[in-house]
Formats: C-alpha cells, structure tokens, sequence
C-alpha cells in the first residue's frame, strides 16, 4: 500500500469517526429537548444544579441548557463540515483546494460564534421561553477555550489556503 493509499484510508477512519461524534452530539441534543420538554424542571438532565444551598436556581438551569443547545449545534454543523472534508479527501480529493480551506474557514467561524453567543443567547431564550421561573439579566459569558480554538482553526484556513495556492501554481507548471 503505497503513502496516497494510506492517507486516504486513514481519512475515511476520520470520516466515519467525526460522523459517529455528530450522531452522538446530535442523541445529546434530543435528549436535553426530550427533558425539557417533558420535566417541570431540568433535574433529571441536570442533577444537583437547581438547588444550591436550598435556592431553587431552576432558572439559571434552563438558562445552561439553553446554551448547551447552541453551542452544540454549532459543534454538530463543524463535525458536519469536517466529515465532509476527510471523505473527499477519502476518495482521493486534495486537501488544497477552495472548498476545504472555506469549509475549515466555516468550522472556525461556527466555533467562535458559538463561544461568544451560546450565553447571551440561551439565556435570553430561556427568559423569554420561561419568564416565570427566570430572574437574572441576560448572562454574557465567553467560553474562551472554544474561543481560542475558533482562531487557531481559522487561522488554518489560512495556511490551507496558501497551500491551494502552490499547489494550482504547481499545476500550471506541469
């Protein structure tokens, strides 16, 4: 088996792998909706969080839950844009071109965008959705390693993008 082969087969083992990491992100998502939905409160989801010194914080759980949401949403769509890039490259594609380095582009804009709008959004949603139960301002809040980790891969966008550069410059010398 020669190293284009092998690369290849190991791009489809991360395919299938990020994939079966948005099946199971995606299973955790309905079950958050599922216990909303159906529980009066998030105990059963997320236990030992409502009551903190015999507070009923119930409103700041419905508040986490609700950015949990979005920002694994934002996760599935990355895993989805990142399957999508190792199966072509599965099926032979280079990994330079346009569409991968946009594509790496969109999972670190998703990435950046869900570490700064997940708490103002979800808990927002939260007042609105459940005005009875919820006190608090709107909570800003940054989840600075999903942050961080939105600009190193954006910043890789960049580097890929050079490379689908040299590699067309390549093409048109052959």
């Amino acid at each position: 088996m020669n190293t284009q082969e092998e690369m290849q087969r190991k791009a489809r083992f991360i395919s299938v792998f990020l994939l079966l990491c948005a099946v199971a992100c995606t299973a955790s998502i309905l079950n958050v909706i599922i216990g909303i939905t159906k529980q009066t409160d998030l105990q059963a989801i997320l236990p030992s969080i409502n009551l903190v010194n015999g507070v009923d914080r119930t409103g700041y759980t419905y508040g986490f839950a609700c950015a949990i949401l979005i920002r694994q949403l934002a996760i599935i769509a990355a895993l989805v844009l990142a399957f999508t890039i190792f199966w072509k490259i599965g099926k032979g594609l280079s990994p330079f071109t346009d569409v991968v380095s946009k594509r790496i582009r969109a999972i670190g804009t998703l990435l950046i965008v869900a570490a700064t709008i997940a708490w103002p959004v979800g808990s927002l949603g939260a007042k609105l959705i459940w005005s009875d139960k919820i006190s608090y301002p709107i909570i800003i809040n940054l989840d600075w390693g999903t942050l961080v980790f939105g600009f190193i891969i954006s910043s890789l966008a960049s580097i890929f993008r050079y490379g689908c550069v040299l590699q067309q410059a390549s093409d048109e010398t052959l």
